[in-house]
């Protein structure tokens, strides 16, 4: 924290894997590019990692010191894609990004950016990994239509827009097998 110009008070005696929750804050706004189920998703990773401090955090509901500190002390960040992924800038050296999103595809418009965030900024003291949500597995996903938002007029464009904004339920089996190695498990 000190690089942010924080002075830490204490140092945790555990890592920390760390998700980003976008569901309801104190505003009880909802957002587009949520993790869902995160409950569960935090109890079976913190049984997988014992070692491991496991938190979901409402960033929105936090001060901006309050953040730095969350991010301060991960080893891990597992974000959607969007804007509060940007939020990985300030992980320690060493800290893993796991990006979780829309499915690979040819569309460059809306899928290609933000699982490619190494390459918007050259940090090379974060590695980054991505958790695409498979289309053949609904239960992966959840895609819900804001009526009166803004969507492209063309079909095709339109659903892969909404797949982009979809909302993603992380299977722990296949985070797991990310995050083993970095975890060194």
């Amino acid at each position: 924290m000190q690089i942010q110009g924080i002075q830490e008070e204490q140092q945790p005696s555990r890592q920390l894997i760390l998700i980003n929750d976008k569901r309801f804050g104190a505003s009880n706004e909802t957002d587009r590019r949520m993790l869902l189920d995160i409950e569960p998703l935090v109890e079976k990773l913190s049984a997988l990692y014992p070692g491991f401090e496991v938190r979901a955090v409402r960033f929105r509901d936090l001060t901006w010191t309050e953040q730095l500190r969350w991010m301060s002390r991960a080893k891990v960040f597992v974000t959607t894609q969007g804007s509060s992924a940007f939020r990985f800038v300030f992980l320690p050296p060493g800290a893993t990004c796991v990006v979780v999103g829309s499915p690979a595809s040819n569309n460059t418009t809306y899928f290609k950016p933000f699982h490619e965030l190494d390459r918007w900024f050259s940090l090379s003291y974060v590695q980054f990994l991505r958790y695409g949500m498979s289309v053949d597995s609904t239960a992966e996903y959840e895609v819900q239509r804001v009526p009166g938002h803004w969507q492209p007029d063309d079909a095709v464009e339109a659903h892969d827009w909404w797949m982009y904004n979809a909302n993603v339920r992380v299977q722990a089996e296949r985070l797991q097998a990310m995050l083993d190695p970095v975890l060194r498990v």
